[in-house]
């Protein structure tokens, strides 16, 4: 059978393909493969709620024993029906962010309960859904179809709390007439009307929440930014680009994506993330000379010197990243240029995806040792089990091999990824 990644699932006799490092809510060693890095560890997570269902058995054995155990087991089965109902008070405010989105003419893209590893994505109406395995937080993108108005922010933002303090005020009675007849059912009620009113309440204090590095600020906190800011003239535009494009991709509609992006570039020629995707498409459906040729022609614009400024250097980045590796993956692309893209990859965003290009660069110039070695340790980083697979199969089609990997090795790898991507 051999070993088994503890994230992606990958089998491989070889031992060499992983490593171990903690992991999950105990800090266990697990294995992981190259491309697989461990997910930060969830606040609400799986755990929690298995935690919770042993509180509420305990205190409806405590409450059916009686002899003075009732009040701890009423404790217990508040307290689980806190953290049972955390998932449904959560739902309970996103889904209201969403439809006042709806009702304020918005477009709702994507809507999102719990963040961390996604346990269920899927999409509905062209909206993506993502279930996350942690479910402290969620969030919800809807974007204005013109300009934003200050009464329908408002109106958006303060949907999540207002929702989760109008169940607290309809299950109260509802908790009130199961508490007698059925205690037990009545105390689980008072944790999730417990567990609405914190979340309400929580969500409208000015502050922001960290959580894997990342800081959220609350709904208070923006609600308390639209009220001091002037008049928005921000064209949402863009992003209505950028995520009408990525309902295209997921669609895998790939000659209808490459030409909304094109589209999209020529209305926001200061967009360079539209340019890259376009390289990417034409790749990934044409074949990377398709791709080296497209940035041949773009030359002019790549090239040009200028200063990034920081809110666009991510975007810029991934463009010359992506131009570089058209020209390293197409076996006649041009390594000078590709040299070129790469440094400026680097001095935009020193990215992952950049070690890895860097990585491709190498190995293409006959430092393969020092390349396949680059590439091997940018794998985990990368966002995507896609980007995994371009170097992957870069990697096989290169034949990079070190003492302990093989072809072999990788080939078996490259089929894995194809199953997840």
């Amino acid at each position: 059978m051999g070993l088994s990644c503890s994230s992606c699932g990958f089998r491989s006799r070889n031992p060499a393909f992983f490593r171990r490092e903690k992991a999950g809510a105990f800090d266990l060693r697990r294995r992981f493969c190259l491309g697989c890095r461990p997910w930060p560890k969830a606040s609400l997570g799986v755990p929690a709620f298995v935690g919770a269902g042993g509180l509420a058995l305990l205190g409806l054995w405590a409450v059916a024993i009686g002899e003075g155990l009732e009040v701890g087991g009423y404790g217990l089965l508040i307290s689980a029906g806190t953290l049972l109902g955390g998932p449904i008070s959560l739902a309970i405010h996103e889904l209201a962010h969403a439809a006042i989105a709806l009702v304020f003419g918005r477009r709702v893209y994507q809507i999102s309960i719990g963040t961390g590893r996604p346990l269920a994505t899927f999409d509905v109406a062209q909206t993506q859904w993502i279930i996350g395995r942690d479910m402290g937080l969620g969030y919800v993108v809807g974007i204005p179809r013109g300009r934003c108005s200050r009464p329908g922010d408002l109106a958006v933002l303060a949907a999540g709390a207002t929702a989760n303090l109008a169940m607290v005020i309809l299950l109260l009675p509802v908790g009130a007439r199961l508490s007698e007849p059925f205690p037990g059912v009545g105390a689980l009620i008072g944790g999730l009307i417990l567990s609405n009113l914190l979340a309400g309440a929580g969500a409208l204090i000015p502050g922001r929440h960290v959580r894997n590095g990342q800081s959220w600020p609350t709904d208070g906190l923006q609600i308390l930014h639209t009220l001091r800011r002037k008049r928005s003239t921000f064209d949402w535009g863009v992003h209505h680009e950028a995520y009408r494009g990525a309902v295209l991709l997921r669609a895998r509609r790939w000659e209808d994506a490459l030409t909304h992006y094109r589209q999209a570039f020529v209305r926001y020629p200061d967009q360079p993330g539209f340019l890259g995707v376009q390289m990417h498409l034409l790749s990934h459906s044409r074949g990377h000379e398709a791709a080296s040729t497209f940035a041949n022609e773009q030359g002019v614009y790549l090239e040009e010197e200028r200063e990034v400024p920081g809110s666009v250097a991510a975007s810029w980045g991934y463009l010359w990243g992506m131009a570089a590796w058209s020209h390293i993956r197409a076996r006649d692309g041009d390594l000078r240029a590709a040299e070129v893209f790469t440094r400026k990859a680097f001095d935009a965003a020193s990215s992952p995806y950049a070690h890895a290009v860097q990585g491709a660069l190498l190995a293409r110039t006959g430092e393969r040792e020092a390349g396949l070695s680059r590439m091997l340790t940018t794998l985990k980083a990368l966002e995507s089990s896609g980007d995994r697979l371009e170097f992957c199969d870069f990697i096989i089609a290169e034949g990079l091999e070190d003492a302990e990997l093989k072809t072999a090795d990788f080939q078996s790898w490259a089929a894995h990824l194809r199953t997840t991507v």
